[in-house]
């Protein structure tokens, strides 16, 4: 049996962009998506100069700051709370250069997959001080709706009508349903990466069969398909050939990586070739499926013991 990498595609993956969540950048260091970012009016770290991020990260400062003084002043809940929904694009850019930063060292023995899942945990840290955040504005709008605050309409201009107690606590808490709709979505994207999930818009059987329908491979098995980060598919695979010379499955090799790139955006390939396939040549890795019924039928037999 042999392997093959997906050292010849470099170049070809700096000009094919794919559809989906996961799908390979015009370049191959860890990257920023939006929905990793942790918020809606992220920027693109690897495409922004110093200065311009500079200015980006003050602006996101200034504005929140600008909206607490306002809304202490107005004792108004709703510009507190979409100052700390504001805030949030500080923190999310702030964190997200960091974890692109520490994404963009090499691997090493200890790390072979290298950094790039930092920013996977960058959105996590996110996800934290988002939630944090929305505690905060609940509390405070609950506790205005028990005892309610005369809201200034001379600084909160865009409020034309009173009695409107209750308006303002009730945006508040608008903002912070908001915040954790958000916050779902990236804790879910960043959970299904962790958990080394194929990607959502992968199907392995129709991988499977794309690789079946090419000539010189009689049977395709144990597939496995993972993101390292946000962008970019790791993927391997048995392959079964006809009995060869190990060195005339390198052209085969390089037309799976080739055709499975620009088919499913699957930018980072392994391929084990065999004359004989493994086990009963199932979709799936026998040996952990075989381990996860073997744990299933002895919780079993425990439990019709007890």
């Amino acid at each position: 049996m042999t392997h093959a990498g997906e050292d010849k595609h470099d170049t070809c993956r700096q000009t094919t962009k794919q559809k989906g969540p996961f799908t390979p950048l015009p370049h191959d260091e860890a990257s920023h998506c939006d929905n990793c970012s942790g918020h809606h009016h992220s920027v693109n770290v690897e495409e922004t100069s110093g200065t311009r991020l500079l200015i980006t990260l003050a602006l996101n400062l200034i504005i929140p700051v600008i909206q607490i003084i306002a809304g202490v002043f107005a004792h108004s809940m709703a510009l507190i709370s979409d100052a700390t929904h504001n805030f949030s694009d500080f923190m999310a850019i702030l964190i997200s250069y960091i974890a692109y930063r520490i994404g963009k060292k090499g691997a090493t023995a200890q790390n072979t997959f290298g950094y790039r899942r930092a920013e996977i945990m960058a959105a996590l840290l996110n996800v934290t001080l988002l939630s944090g955040a929305c505690i905060f504005i609940l509390y405070g709008a609950f506790q205005r709706f028990s005892a309610p605050e005369i809201v200034s309409g001379k600084i909160v201009i865009w409020m034309m009508f009173k009695p409107w107690y209750w308006l303002d606590p009730l945006l508040s808490i608008l903002i912070a349903a908001f915040i954790l709709k958000n916050c779902w979505t990236i804790l879910k994207s960043s959970t299904s990466i962790l958990m080394n999930a194929v990607p959502s818009d992968l199907d392995l059987n129709d991988v499977r069969s794309h690789l079946l329908s090419m000539d010189g491979i009689q049977n395709v098995h144990y597939l496995h398909a993972w993101p390292l980060s946000s962008s970019g598919v790791s993927f391997s695979c048995h392959v079964v050939v006809p009995d060869q010379l190990v060195s005339r499955t390198e052209k085969l090799s390089e037309q799976i990586r080739h055709s499975i790139f620009h088919t499913f955006g699957i930018d980072h390939p392994v391929l084990q070739f065999e004359t004989e396939s493994c086990g009963n040549g199932t979709l799936l890795c026998e040996m952990f499926t075989g381990k996860i019924k073997s744990i299933e039928q002895r919780m079993k037999n425990e439990s019709r013991r007890i």
